[in-house]
């Protein structure tokens, strides 16, 4: 393997490892919001404090906002990852296991960002 490709690879490897964190991220995130409103939801249901309620409802803001920058984080690094991949067509490095871990990782992440 050469300088030139062990480099590429490199950088293959750095960016398909951007894209997982990023998808764990959303998803984490997508979780989060989901837990925080069922805990809101239980609250008001049992009439809880006021200020409890409102500090719930700060809590479920915060991590609302974050589901927006980590999908346009995706976006950007999958576009990345795709732009690059672009580098890996052809018959010599369709069997490199780089290649199949960034395309199953695009998959991934193509998933994830229709579904949120």
């Amino acid at each position: 393997m050469s300088d030139a490709s062990a480099s590429a690879f490199k950088e293959l490897r750095i960016k398909t490892s951007s894209v997982k964190r990023l998808v764990k991220d959303l998803s984490s995130y997508s979780a989060e919001v989901i837990k925080e409103t069922n805990k809101l939801e239980s609250m008001k249901a049992a009439s809880a404090d006021v200020h409890d309620v409102k500090h719930q409802e700060n809590v479920l803001a915060e991590a609302s906002m974050m589901i927006p920058d980590v999908k346009q984080r995706l976006e950007s690094a999958l576009g990345d990852l795709q732009l690059l991949m672009s580098d890996f067509e052809g018959d010599e490095f369709a069997e490199a296991e780089e290649v199949k871990i960034a395309n199953e990782t695009i998959d991934a992440a193509s998933a994830a960002q229709a579904e949120a």
